[in-house]
């Protein structure tokens, strides 16, 4: 149930074809103090980036910038994986039901968002202390391009959802119409070309200045054009999985795919890692620009997507995930410490020498760069399918068989410590599921018969708690033992709502 997604925080390293000298290594980074140094920060994002997909192993160069010179968080989920509800916990730090965007139209880019939520994001926090702030690529899905949304000083907002052509931008509030011609109007190319040139004219004019970018890049997420130069690559990727009969009523009404559906599915995925190649290609020219301005060891590179995507998983042919992977450059290696995307915000204002605001539900998990010792951490998901009217078309029982039914709206609480890596889900028709990811890691036996009442009654008070929190103290207590002989651990929690 639980799906990968893509949530890399790293500080510009690499090989391959960077321009550095042969057999030189990046050194880990050292903690400075934060009060006297502040460091460039650049953000990328792709839109719907998966992991178990194989996607990371099909960009050789991002991969060689992030494990040569960052750390990689094998436990990193999105709390919501659709686009505008997770875009806007990265934004704020904030789970869903805080920030109330639960789909990609309901409160996404309104007036309410605008007026309470958008003026307390990451970057309105970083432009009031100095920080040249620019934004390039897509926002939110219901964005107009009325408007530059407050804390960004040079803007560049795709309007409306992900195009790579015949698309229209918001330069500064000027609407910029685009065509569909290569590479001139190719999305991917132009937001590289234009945060690289707002890099250097900030270094050259505010020499002193630190920067931040966000590139936000419509790749891999439909109508997947991938640049003429990849349009053949990839050419035997394929992916299947069947369901399992004791999951939900949808998972059990779901067969394994035909053949027509397999056939779509292998060209879907060849075209997504087809868009990623030119991704590919900006974060090398990036690390590349940072080396020749003399700002690679003063830069922090997060990458990550705004949730994850399936295809072929339990029968279903794609949709959105909620597993990411998450890297940051600060030392070498990798740690299965469980970070969130709501704890973006809080870790980019903790780089910049910022205190977490109380109303940001994640925190900083900058002191992870540093350290091999491992945080244990207690996640809970908040899912939901989706909120809109189903359109049946068959009927099972009292339910319509469409994935997109009221009646599949779900919350999940996630555990992982040094003994426990288990998965617990509330359904609001009242079917339950647990699953047990230390024996069970693809989720095909519902364990929920084998747990005691008493356990089963811990961790539905534990879920309703977490539902409700508010800000940082409440949304990462210290949790109860759920079993008896069990070690305490730290608690963290996150809010998901998924469309299929």
């Amino acid at each position: 149930m639980a799906g990968r997604l893509l949530l890399f925080l790293c500080v510009s390293v690499t090989l391959g074809h960077a321009h550095f000298p042969p057999g030189q290594r990046l050194k880990p980074r050292i903690q400075r103090d934060r009060r006297n140094i502040r460091p460039n920060i650049i953000l990328i994002l792709t839109d719907d980036q998966d992991l178990e997909l194989g996607s990371m192993q099909a960009m050789n160069k991002t991969r060689r910038i992030m494990e040569e010179g960052g750390t990689s968080f094998s436990n990193a989920f999105v709390t919501t994986p659709m686009c505008c509800p997770s875009r806007s916990s990265m934004l704020t730090g904030k789970y869903v039901h805080n920030h109330n965007t639960y789909t990609n139209n309901e409160n996404c880019s309104s007036p309410s968002w605008q007026r309470q939520h958008e003026p307390r994001t990451f970057g309105v926090y970083l432009n009031n202390t100095g920080y040249r702030t620019a934004f390039f690529g897509k926002y939110l899905n219901e964005y107009n391009g009325s408007y530059v949304p407050a804390g960004w000083r040079e803007w560049l907002g795709l309007v409306k959802n992900s195009r790579f052509y015949n698309y229209t931008l918001s330069r500064n509030g000027v609407r910029e119409k685009h065509g569909a011609q290569y590479p001139q109007d190719y999305l991917t190319d132009l937001i590289t070309s234009e945060s690289i040139r707002y890099f250097r004219s900030s270094k050259r004019i505010y020499p002193h200045r630190p920067v931040l970018m966000v590139l936000s890049h419509a790749a891999p997420h439909g109508p997947e054009d991938s640049a003429p130069q990849y349009s053949n690559a990839f050419p035997n990727a394929s992916y299947n999985y069947a369901p399992n009969p004791d999951k939900h009523w949808i998972m059990r009404y779901t067969g394994a795919m035909r053949p027509i559906h397999m056939e779509f599915t292998n060209v879907l995925q060849r075209k997504r890692l087809q868009t990623l190649l030119s991704v590919d290609d900006s974060m090398e020219k990036l690390y590349n620009m940072l080396v020749e301005t003399g700002e690679l060891e003063n830069t922090y590179i997060i990458y990550t997507s705004d949730h994850g995507y399936h295809i072929g998983q339990f029968g279903l042919v794609k949709g959105e995930n909620v597993r990411i992977f998450t890297g940051s450059t600060g030392s070498n290696g990798s740690t299965g410490s469980t970070v969130l995307n709501i704890d973006l915000a809080p870790t980019i204002l903790d780089i910049a020498g910022l205190d977490t605001p109380t109303d940001m539900d994640g925190k900083s998990i900058l002191t992870l760069l540093d350290t091999d010792k491992p945080l244990l951490l207690l996640v809970i998901v908040y899912r939901q399918f989706c909120w809109t009217l189903c359109v049946c078309c068959v009927t099972v029982g009292p339910f319509c068989a469409c994935t997109s039914a009221n009646n599949n709206t779900y919350w999940c609480l996630r555990t992982i410590n040094e003994t426990h890596n288990f998965l617990f889900c509330e359904f609001a028709t009242g079917f339950l599921e647990y699953f047990d990811l230390n024996t069970d890691p693809y989720q095909l036996i519902n364990g929920v018969s084998s747990l005691d009442r008493t356990v089963l009654n811990q961790l539905h008070v534990q879920l309703m708690e977490l539902r409700g929190c508010r800000g940082h103290k409440q949304c990462n207590p210290r949790t109860r033992s759920v079993e008896p002989g069990t070690t305490p651990t730290q608690l963290h929690s996150y809010t998901t709502t998924q469309a299929v």
